[in-house]
Parts: structure tokens; C-alpha cells; sequence
């Protein structure tokens, strides 16, 4: 991540923040006594498989959010797979997840892209529309994936505002990779990233057209 995209994703979490006032005393407390997550959703996180031990947790809902809140406060670099299992069921949370938020946001700027995808989806869910700043600076991410994830939130909820910023990063991504090598890898994932752009800017305009009937 360069130093302009951390200062434009700086700028788009305090812009979420401004957005968010009804999140403000939402911050998850724990108890004191509980210095470690509740043993049972910990093993639950760690199994190997990981199908059944999902449906448990995501039955569990917010139950489960004192014990991740303590995991992602915590070093994830040793066990990125169980930070990216705490996020995606954070997701299935939603709104709920909340207290989490700020955690959350941290991890758009780690090194591991899978996370930041994951973070992506997950502030998208907690916050919605008001996430749409932090959507557009993802979309400088050098990530395809975490680029996918980003406009998947656009499309869902991206308003005028976002068709702009889409047209902007659009001709800057084209410009810039008319001087890269290609090959047929490369090509496909970049084929895909505009006809995702175009799906999410094509929902963005149906939105905009229904409004107005």
C-alpha cells in the first residue's frame, strides 16, 4: 500500500466516522475476568475442516463478538486464517458487528490481501452506504480481489456520487495499464475487473432512473 492510498483511506474512515454517530458508545466491553476468548468458540474457529463448526458460529450470532473483539485486538500475524474466519463471520453479523468496527478497518491496510478483501466486505456490511468513500479508495488496492470486493459493495449501494469516482478510476486503471506486459492470466483477471465495473455501474444507474420514477 503507498503512502497516497493510506492517506486517501485515512480520509474516507474519518469520513465514515462523521457518517456513523449512531455508532458512537457502541464499543463491545468485556469482562475483566475474561482475559481469553470463550474456549468453545476458539476451538470452534480452529478446526480443521471448518464447514459444520461455520454454521455453529454463525448460529451463535452476537454471542461470538466479545471473543473476536479479543482475537483482533490481538497479533494476527501468526494465524491469519482464523482472522479471516473471525471476519467473515463478523460479516454474517452485519450491522450487529459494529463494536468491531474499528478493529475491522485496521486490517485494510495489511500486507495479507486476503484480509483486506475480507475487511472490505465487512465495513461494507456494518456500514453500508456511508462506506462508499473507503469502497473507492479500495479500488487503488493492488489487489484484484480486494478491487472485486469493492465494487461488489458499489454495485449494491453506490449512488451518483460513485459513478463519477467509478469513471475517474476507470480511465486512470486503463491508462496506466496500457504500459504493462500481458499475458493470458493477467488478461482474464483484468477482463473481469471492468465487466465488474460495468455491472456495478449499470446497478448504480438502474438505482438513480428508479428514484426518479
Amino acid at each position: 500500500m503507498n503512502t497516497r492510498l493510506l492517506d486517501q483511506l485515512l480520509g474516507g474512515l474519518i469520513l465514515v466516522v462523521l457518517c456513523l454517530p449512531a455508532f458512537a458508545g457502541t464499543e463491545l466491553q468485556t469482562s475483566s475476568k475474561e482475559e481469553l476468548p470463550n474456549k468453545k468458540i476458539s476451538l470452534l474457529l480452529h478446526a480443521e475442516e471448518f464447514k459444520e463448526e461455520r454454521f455453529e458460529l454463525i448460529r451463535m450470532g452476537t454471542a461470538t463478538l466479545p471473543s473476536f473483539k479479543m482475537i483482533l485486538e490481538n497479533n494476527d500475524t501468526n494465524e491469519p486464517m482464523i482472522i479471516w474466519r473471525v471476519l467473515m463471520l463478523s460479516g454474517e453479523i452485519g450491522k450487529n458487528a459494529a463494536p468491531l468496527l474499528g478493529e475491522v478497518q485496521k486490517r485494510l491496510t495489511v500486507q495479507d490481501a486476503s484480509l483486506r478483501a475480507a475487511a472490505v466486505t465487512v465495513v461494507a456490511k456494518i456500514v453500508g452506504r456511508g462506506s462508499m468513500p473507503i469502497m473507492i479508495v479500495m479500488l487503488n488496492d493492488a489487489d484484484t480481489l480486494v478491487k472485486c470486493h469493492a465494487l461488489t459493495y458499489l454495485e449494491h449501494f453506490g449512488e451518483k456520487s460513485s459513478l463519477l469516482a467509478l469513471d475517474i478510476w476507470e480511465k486512470q486503471t486503463i491508462a496506466a495499464d496500457k504500459s504493462r506486459p500481458t499475458n493470458d492470466k493477467w488478461l482474464a483477471s483484468y477482463t473481469g475487473l471492468l465487466t465488474k465495473l460495468q455491472e456495478a455501474r449499470r446497478a448504480i444507474q438502474a438505482r438513480l432512473d428508479s428514484s426518479k420514477q
